[in-house]
């Protein structure tokens, strides 16, 4: 009997042992992967200082550091990261609660339209008008001040497109089909369009300058050629005259006419388009000028660092915080 006894303690015994054991490794294992890529040598760095540091890497950077573990994976895909990245490069501005999406697209895409001082010459850009001597690009501006060429829109170039006595317009169309991460944004969270350009008119010529962003659905399509229609004759060539703007539903117009004899200084046009439709389909960005003294050559306005892109000033923050998943 205690022969029995004693056999059934050996078991209760090893079984017990093996389960504290089992217990005991996976213990071990839950620290091992808490401190997965928090460990450098003898060093354990906590995951708020560590997300401050990786919150100074480029977006593209940042990706790639995901691939280290686990904790890095979740740390760069927290928004608690990309807030505190927003917040520390667009001060004063607070950041919201949102996917880390949503941030990463808009530190990565500084803006959705390419060539925009000429640098390639007109590609990419698609002419509904070019009218008097032709739209030219001026690798340097004449009859005006230089270019802020420092701030960031110009991409270090120097170049801008200048008009002539005739209508000058020209565009790009964005395709959401395209850009499916920019698409889900949209139509997921909503957030405002910005768009933005600097122009400037000569000192001794009056000239005319408009940005108009168009967003087009499948309901309602607006062809660029739209815009404009052929009208007068004057000086003998054709003039292009703008349709009524009222008939396109979806767009905002900057419009801005420039006194002669004014300071030549650059200035920004800035849109902001909060109400557009969530559905849709492609965003057209025009831009167009010309002289209003009708003087032959090249004294029309000039334009150069174009930009559209997302503005998350204008966008519902999500309820949750998912900070408090790591701290």
């Amino acid at each position: 009997m205690f022969a029995e006894f004693g056999v059934g303690i050996g078991k209760t015994c090893d079984e017990s042992s093996k389960k504290s054991a089992i217990k005991l490794r996976r213990q071990f294992m839950s620290i091992e992967n808490y401190c997965n890529g928090l460990q450098f040598g003898d060093n354990f760095i906590p995951k708020e200082i560590l997300i401050h540091i990786l919150s100074y890497l480029s977006p593209a950077d940042i990706l790639e550091a995901s691939m280290v573990c686990k904790n890095w994976f979740n740390m760069t895909r927290s928004s608690y990261m990309w807030r505190m990245k927003y917040e520390r490069l667009e001060a004063p501005k607070k950041a919201k609660n949102l996917p880390w999406y949503v941030y990463f697209y808009y530190f990565n895409v500084d803006t959705l339209v390419k060539n925009t001082n000429g640098e390639e010459a007109f590609k990419h850009w698609m002419f509904i008008c070019n009218g008097g001597d032709r739209l030219i690009i001026e690798h340097s501006p004449k009859g005006c001040e230089p270019m802020p060429k420092e701030h960031p829109d110009f991409h270090g170039y120097t170049s801008c497109f200048t008009t002539s006595y005739g209508m000058a317009l020209k565009y790009q169309v964005i395709e959401l089909s395209e850009k499916k991460l920019l698409q889900h944004i949209i139509r997921t969270h909503h957030p405002a369009l910005y768009a933005s350009e600097w122009f400037v008119g000569r000192k001794d010529c009056s000239s005319l300058y408009k940005l108009i962003v168009i967003c087009n659905t499948k309901a309602y399509k607006c062809r660029p050629e739209e815009i404009y229609k052929l009208a007068d004759e004057i000086r003998g060539r054709a003039v292009e005259r703008p349709l009524p703007l009222s008939t396109i539903p979806h767009k905002k117009v900057f419009r801005k006419e420039i006194d002669q004899w004014g300071d030549g200084i650059w200035e920004k046009a800035e849109i902001l388009y909060e109400d557009y439709p969530r559905d849709v389909e492609n965003i057209i960005f025009c831009h167009y000028g010309q002289d209003t003294q009708f003087w032959a050559g090249h004294y029309g306005s000039k334009f150069a660092g174009g930009v559209l892109k997302i503005s998350l000033e204008k966008i519902d923050p999500w309820e949750d915080d998912d900070s408090k998943e790591f701290f």
